[in-house]
């Protein structure tokens, strides 16, 4: 870099130096534990029953951990790396609801970790301290999802950590390790970061005029990594369905099912009556992204000429953080953009960084959202209108609206005994019941393939599971041959079972008629 002054120089070699900001790192630590805990347990130390996507991960690992093998005995679109660590939590804790709210806090006090160092690389600790709690508490306290989506982003942050610290060859075959690891979380992750850093590198072989075996040594690491590690954790899935299984199940489902494109009205939001005042916090995400890292590039290529020597690092983490947006926005939802919104929270305080004495006012408005975010959550979260319930899971707090069904179940089922639940896993684990069909849940559109259905039935009827859950959404189906199977699949359900239960919350139970 040419015309560095001082100041600059000074900077630049503040965030370069190797010294850790222990007191910040402790900051953050403790405060993201204590927030977190707020979140996920009763003061009582009750965990709360988690949901979303992530209870289809406990539940893969729960038939794993009773020996059943991904691909084989049960459906998974993803690679198994989270349930992998899943799996290995129950092997080591045992089968109980406070293991995953724990790897919740585990995981949040990480990416929490993640944020701040690669932060640190770009701005003054300070700034990368409100850009790891404005993460905590506007995404991840919002999510509180332990999905494949999060883990794959704590790897690729790492490795943006290491190629902003080095990119030697030798650095960058630890870069292509974990972007690997990442493809074993969400197989598209690690590859789109992996062009990423593939294009950053061939810019700073340009622009710094190295000779270009240089540049194929960097790409050789990288690709032979990455390569290397994703080949080695697969091996064993492969070994066990085999190659033309495993990219069925991970690439052609996927792309047939699960990527709709962005067009779609809603863009993933979360549209319905009772969630309308919450819509203008996922907007403010929506735009934020992608408003963010435009401007990153315009500032990026006003100061190309300069020399301040943390833009390598800036630009680096702005083409990472692009690439993760345009992979989520060919299969646009909020929960998918949040998770990848880290590199957005990152570069939105370098801009703040760099407003002057406007920025005062910046960081005072993003200490009040923090702030106010934050107690509202935790008080949300102890207030809530709550019930405990003993399960064979251990002590776990539960909705109102959720409570009786969970009690019901409880005084009827038995550990290790099948149950099905229709609309997904949301009481496996507590329950430590079995699931005895291949997939996991039936959906109401195209994801439910009708030989999958059709093959549930054989299942259901083979090992004559004493309970079915059906939630209501599924009475209406919105593609035409899911619905045809679901029909098909309510014939059987109405012959051999009877409506024992309905919930409130809409769930049926269908108990078993005696043969």
């Amino acid at each position: 870099m040419r015309n560095i002054t001082a100041s600059q120089a000074e900077t630049a070699a503040a965030i370069q130096s190797p010294r850790i900001n222990h007191r910040w790192w402790i900051l953050l630590t403790f405060a993201a534990i204590a927030y977190l805990y707020f979140l996920l347990f009763l003061l009582s130390h009750t965990p709360v029953l988690l949901g979303g996507d992530q209870a289809f991960f406990w539940m893969y690992a729960q038939r794993m951990f009773g020996g059943q093998h991904v691909y084989r005995d049960f459906f998974q679109f993803t690679p198994p790396g989270a349930d992998l660590v899943y799996l290995a939590l129950f092997r080591i804790f045992g089968l109980r609801v406070w293991v995953t709210n724990a790897a919740d806090l585990a995981l949040g006090v990480a990416l929490c970790w993640a944020c701040f160092a690669v932060a640190e690389e770009i701005v003054q600790p300070y700034f990368a301290s409100v850009a790891t709690f404005l993460f905590l508490t506007v995404i991840y306290g919002r999510l509180l999802n332990g999905t494949h989506h999060l883990f794959s982003v704590l790897m690729v942050l790492c490795a943006v950590k290491v190629g902003m610290r080095s990119r030697t060859p030798h650095a960058l075959l630890l870069v292509g390790c974990l972007l690997g690891l990442a493809s074993f979380f969400t197989q598209t992750r690690g590859t789109m970061a992996l062009i990423a850093f593939a294009a950053f590198l061939l810019w700073s072989s340009w622009r710094e005029t190295k000779d270009w075996r240089f540049l194929m040594s960097q790409y050789a690491a990288l690709g032979c990594a990455f390569a290397g590690t994703l080949l080695l954790l697969n091996a064993l899935f492969i070994g066990s369905v085999g190659m033309r299984e495993l990219w069925y199940f991970q690439i052609t489902y996927v792309r047939t099912h699960m990527v709709h494109g962005p067009g779609t009205w809603s863009l993933g939001l979360p549209f319905s009556r009772g969630k309308l005042p919450q819509l203008a916090a996922y907007l403010g995400i929506y735009m934020l992204v992608p408003v963010t890292y435009t401007v990153a590039f315009v500032r990026l290529w006003q100061k190309r000429k300069r020399g301040d020597l943390r833009l390598d690092n800036v630009l680096l983490l702005a083409l990472v953080g692009s690439s993760l947006f345009l992979e989520v926005a060919f299969s646009l939802n909020w929960l998918r953009l949040f998770a990848v919104a880290m590199p957005a929270m990152i570069l939105l305080l370098w801009i703040v960084e760099q407003m002057g004495r406007v920025r005062q006012y910046g960081l005072a408005l993003l200490w009040f959202l923090i702030a106010g975010i934050a107690i509202h959550q935790a008080w949300a979260a102890q207030r809530g209108n709550h019930a405990v319930v003993t399960t064979p899971g251990g002590e776990v707090a539960v909705s109102s609206s959720k409570s009786d069904e969970l009690r019901w179940l409880v005084q009827r089922t038995q550990p290790g005994q099948f149950l099905f639940e229709a609309g997904g896993p949301g009481f496996s684990l507590p329950l430590q019941v079995r699931s005895p069909v291949f997939i996991d849940e039936i959906h109401a559109n195209s994801e439910s393939e009708p030989k999958y259905v059709l093959a549930a039935v054989r299942e259901l009827e083979s090992t004559r599971t004493p309970f079915v859950v059906w939630p209501s959404r599924l009475y209406d189906a919105d593609d035409p041959t899911a619905a045809r199977a679901i029909a098909f699949f309510r014939v059987y359900l109405e012959k051999r079972y009877y409506r024992s239960q309905v919930f409130p919350s809409g769930d049926e139970v269908w108990e078993r008629k005696p043969d």
